[in-house]
């Protein structure tokens, strides 16, 4: 008999090809069973610590022993009780009838997809429907509608997807690692409407990948694709030709902005200053930075060269790893060596939100990118915007090359001169009003659930 373990799943395999799988998500004593080969070749040998048997039992022989404890019934009183109680927690959540799962990123760390679910999730309950959401990172014991965290575990999104009961499950594309084991949850689970919601156009590198055929059976296992912008609808048309696709922008307006840190308040109120957010860092590739933050680097040298008052804002909603790390203490390098240490300042989990309310620039300077939430809520309050030309972008931005410093640094000292007017300021919805954007992805969930949801409709 062969244990392995992956995080938080522990497996049985008998030489044969079934593999017997206990999840701790699952009912006390509960296996599922599915095929080997499938669950080594579409989960993608290496990721996540999904990789070879042989090398999982090597790095983790410790953890095999008391994973085989645990799956013979040995004595692991602990671990069980531990598990007993986070069933006990969710079990409450989950006797409630859903009409809609939503599968992806609920904050922290705020980006721009997460902000869309954590806004979008309390207008849609609002508005008639049961809503549950599962996070790609971790629970959400506070937030009663979100159901439980996946961890980025792509077992954990298996599992998950195939025990819901919802009548529609709603995924939010966040990669391979994710997109095949929900596909597969989706594939061995009861009949439901099945949507997919694509925020980046980098999935169309992830569909070349090999095997190809794994990504591409998994998008078709959707009903319906939901693409931010129509560049996204033109890469996959032909991938996945006679399907059915929606154009529907992600932003969803927040009324009510938060506090900013009262270190980052003060620095803003001391001169003119340009803001770029990432959720996270991510790199092309060839290697370059996918947010631009190297071109953004050069060109605030220029900028502050110029302009005594320019100050520069990051914002990173998670802390990088070794290889975002040694990035950006290279930009650190570059402008500290420029004598502008005071200037700037690099955040992390800080929600740009409340950073928009004040008197700021937005910069956008990416190498590719979908619908930004961040450039709509900047032209939301008035505030200057400046991104690059690699999709189509709303009205009131200014548009530069990709990978041009100096372009991007004319842009900025045109939007900080005495004198440049700022765009006036969008519509703000009513209280009791859903956004223009939101009432299509609203009408898509009725055409798949019908006139009938589990919830009654509000009189709003």
């Amino acid at each position: 008999m062969k244990v392995f373990v992956f995080p938080n799943v522990w497996c049985r395999c008998n030489g044969s090809q079934s593999v017997e799988v206990r999840d701790p998500n699952t009912a006390p004593g509960a296996t599922s069973s599915f095929d080997r080969s499938a669950a080594f070749g579409c989960f993608e040998r290496g990721e996540r610590g999904l990789g070879p048997p042989a090398r999982n039992r090597r790095r983790r022989s410790a953890q095999n022993r008391r994973c085989d404890d645990l799956i013979m019934g040995g004595n692991n009183g602990r671990r069980n009780s531990t598990v007993a109680e986070r069933e006990a927690a969710n079990s409450e959540r989950s006797a409630e009838p859903v009409d809609v799962v939503i599968v992806g990123p609920y904050p922290p760390p705020a980006g721009g997809v997460s902000s869309h679910i954590a806004r979008s999730a309390p207008l849609l309950i609002r508005h008639g429907l049961a809503i549950k959401v599962l996070s790609h990172y971790g629970p959400r014991p506070d937030v009663p509608y979100v159901l439980d965290g996946l961890r980025r575990n792509p077992l954990r999104y298996f599992f998950r997807i195939r025990a819901s009961d919802a009548r529609l499950v709603h995924y939010h594309y966040s990669g391979r690692t994710s997109l095949v084991p929900a596909a597969l949850g989706l594939a061995m689970r009861s009949p439901c409407a099945r949507i997919i919601t694509i925020h980046s156009p980098t999935i169309a590198r992830d569909l070349q990948r090999r095997p190809r055929w794994v990504a591409r059976w998994s998008l078709r296992r959707f009903d319906h694709i939901v693409a931010v912008t129509p560049e996204i609808v033109e890469l996959l048309r032909p991938i996945i030709p006679n399907h059915t696709f929606s154009v529907v922008p992600d932003f969803v307006p927040q009324p009510v902005g938060g506090e900013l840190p009262p270190s980052l308040a003060s620095f803003v109120e001391s001169g003119d200053v340009f803001v770029a957010a990432a959720w996270r860092l991510k790199f092309l590739p060839n290697g370059d930075d996918l947010y631009g933050f190297d071109v953004l680097a050069k060109a605030f040298l220029k900028v502050a060269a110029r302009s005594p008052s320019a100050r520069l804002v990051l914002l990173i909603g998670e802390r990088p790893r070794r290889r975002g790390r040694r990035y950006l203490r290279s930009i650190e390098a570059l402008l500290d060596e420029a004598g502008l240490g005071g200037r700037y300042v690099i955040e992390w989990g800080v929600d740009l939100t409340p950073l928009l309310a004040r008197e700021v620039t937005l910069v956008r300077p990416t190498r590719s990118d979908g619908d930004a939430v961040s450039i709509r809520e900047a032209l939301r309050n008035a505030r200057n915007v400046i991104a690059t030309d690699v999709v189509e972008r709303p009205a009131g931005v200014s548009l530069v090359p990709v990978g041009d410093s100096a372009a991007l640094a004319a842009a900025m000292e045109e939007s900080i001169a005495p004198g440049q007017l700022r765009p006036a300021a969008a519509a703000v919805p009513r209280a009791d009003q859903l956004p223009a954007h939101f009432v299509s992805l609203l009408s898509i969930y009725h055409r798949y659930l019908g006139s009938g949801s589990t919830r009654r409709a509000c009189a709003c």
